[in-house]
């Protein structure tokens, strides 16, 4: 690929595509729904944000179209948590595939039969109608111990009696789906197992999610019955226990999702070399025109590497079979190299990354500030992974710029006498010693630089937070001082860019806080223990939306934080009670101030 080349772009949607290797997972879900053992059985795919969760599934199903008596039906329940009875919906779009199954293969069958199938199916579609009195089942499971039969008889209303005014019968409650949809399921329907792949659980809102799980266990989970959940599952976990309220003592939603989840798996994440190989076969298939079946071909080869360990994964084919050039891999080794296996390598992550540094390369172009684009993604690599070097090196004038990469470099590369730049941090080495060397590249890099230093925005690889940044939220949040308090040493610890995300991700989960002291205790510490972090921690809690969450008796907690004190004293549409505490608190501190 010439360098002049543009960046590409890359949507975010599933593909049925296996550019992320992950062939020994779909081969281990489909084993698992070939077994016989195993009747109702569900799958809980786990996989964190951008993992490829949506992906396992598209390519789960596209390998069961190879078994014709097998139903697939794929839900979202993110997309109907609107309907206000998502446990009925889903229940709904089940019945729904079996009668349109039913219905396409009635090929010599006889009518009657079919007529028969379609009025059970009616008459368990009238039953849904329950979902609206029954909107606590899981809690009640929690706090009053009922067994499986007593919590759908006690939660659903008793079965009416005669018919309505059209002279139909009224539907029946819940109480007997169960037993009713086991003995249609187990009727000739021409089907062996129907396989319901569910996605985008972990989106939906608490209730939502549990409603979802309740539907599988509670109604729909009969033999030949089969559910592959897709969802990070401590987000799952966490809904489980919003939803409880507390009332399970935290330990009932992981006997739950224990429960319903028969066969837990997880996707692997890109190591390195995989990261590699997916970024190269991202940038083949969008730069290279090649036919859709050159490139299953390339892909297939990847695989065959992949299994064979042999790395690079994805090379260039023979003549006739193309795959990435020389100029894709080099790319996709800096990239990868950049982004960090550790942390940052989820197949979404890789393309934000990748989307975001087209959208720079555009703005650069505009401005007049074109670079290479190996320099470009080494530039843009700086910025998102150490931004204090990347300020410090655009602060620099030419000359002392030109000799901190040289110092930089030197060090990076191991070179005899060669210490570590002032300047930088340990954490640089690996990005220092990856190519491009910037070295002699002071005159392409200046003005870009300076354009940079304008555009730098509060995202970090697409505004994801890592499994480790998401876990210290967490625990900045839990109501444990103890928790809290180890969270805090723990965030200390971490690199600056890291403890900006945290910080920001604390400033906005605040407005949407039942509880926010939590919140304000890990700010407040934070910004106290951490001068670098004060004055953005200062100016996040004077906003208008934040200042709202305050109570009088939380006041106290921003006695080193005047700014904040008088932002709260002189704002107006706030309790008076807060605007009095902190009156009085300024008073105090301007007291002691005189006194001392």
């Amino acid at each position: 690929m010439d360098q002049s080349a543009s960046a590409p772009m890359f949507d975010d949607n599933p593909t049925t595509l296996d550019l992320l290797g992950f062939g020994g997972v779909v081969d281990a879900v489909v084993r698992v729904l070939d077994a016989n053992g195993l009747d109702p059985v569900t799958i809980g795919v786990q996989s964190g944000w951008g993992g490829g969760k949506s992906t396992l599934l598209r390519l789960v199903e596209e390998r069961l179209k190879a078994h014709e008596r097998l139903l697939v039906v794929t839900v979202d329940p993110w997309e109907f948590e609107e309907s206000q009875d998502v446990r009925g919906t889903l229940i709904a779009l089940v019945l729904n595939a079996v009668q349109e199954r039913v219905e396409a293969e009635a090929d010599g069958v006889s009518r009657d039969r079919i007529h028969d199938i379609v009025e059970k199916l009616q008459g368990l579609r009238r039953r849904i109608a329950w979902g609206r009195v029954a909107k606590v089942l899981i809690t009640s499971a929690a706090t009053q111990g009922l067994a499986l039969p007593e919590l759908i008889d006690a939660l659903t209303p008793a079965p009416p009696s005669g018919k309505d005014e059209k002279g139909e019968e009224k539907p029946q409650s819940m109480a007997g789906f169960r037993e009713d949809f086991a003995a249609l399921m187990q009727s000739d329907l021409g089907i062996t197992r129907v396989v319901v792949l569910v996605d985008d659980l972990d989106r939906c809102l608490p209730a939502s999610a549990v409603a979802t799980l309740e539907a599988i266990k509670l109604f729909l989970s009969v033999k030949k019955m089969a559910f592959v959940l897709a969802a990070d599952e401590a987000l799952v976990r966490a809904s489980i226990n919003s939803h409880l309220g507390g009332l399970a003592q935290g330990e009932f939603a992981n006997r739950y999702t224990e429960k319903i989840v028969q066969i837990p798996l997880s996707l692997p994440r890109l190591s390195q070399r995989d990261a590699e190989a997916y970024v190269a076969l991202l940038l083949a298939g969008q730069l290279s025109n090649m036919s859709g079946e050159q490139n299953k071909a390339m892909i297939e080869r990847a695989r065959i590497r992949r299994r064979a360990g042999e790395a690079p994964y994805a090379i260039d084919g023979a003549p006739g079979a193309p795959g990435p050039t020389a100029e894709h891999q080099r790319l996709a080794a800096v990239i990868s190299r950049g982004l960090s296996a550790d942390r940052w390598q989820t197949p979404r992550a890789v393309k934000r990354f990748l989307n975001n540094l087209a959208i720079r390369e555009q703005i650069a172009d505009e401005a007049g500030a074109h670079l290479p684009l190996d320099v470009l993604v080494k530039m843009y690599l700086l910025e998102l992974r150490h931004l204090s070097e990347f300020k410090t090196l655009a602060a620099l004038g030419s000359d002392e710029r030109t000799d901190l990469l040289r110092r930089w470099e030197d060090w990076a590369d191991g070179k005899e006498d060669a210490a570590k730049p002032a300047e930088v941090s340990d954490a640089t080495q690996a990005w220092a010693q990856n190519e491009p060397r910037l070295v002699g590249r002071g005159s392409e890099i200046e003005r870009y630089l300076s354009l940079a230093a304008t555009l730098i925005s509060d995202v970090t690889f697409g505004g994801a937070m890592d499994s480790q940044q998401r876990k210290m939220v967490e625990q900045l949040l839990a109501q444990s001082d103890t928790v809290r308090r180890a969270a805090l040493q723990d965030v200390l610890a971490m690199t600056p860019e890291s403890q900006d995300v945290i910080v920001r991700a604390l400033g906005e989960s605040l407005p949407v806080q039942d509880d926010a002291r939590p919140a304000f205790l890990s700010l407040t510490a934070l910004a106290t223990e951490s001068g670098r972090l004060a004055p953005e921690v200062e100016t996040m809690l004077q906003r208008p939306a934040l200042m709202q969450k305050v109570k009088a008796q939380w006041v106290p907690v921003f006695r080193k934080m005047p700014s904040v004190l008088k932002a709260l004293a002189e704002a107006g549409g706030l309790d008076e009670a807060v605007t009095k505490a902190a009156q009085k608190s300024l008073e105090a501190i301007e007291k002691a101030r005189n006194e001392g």
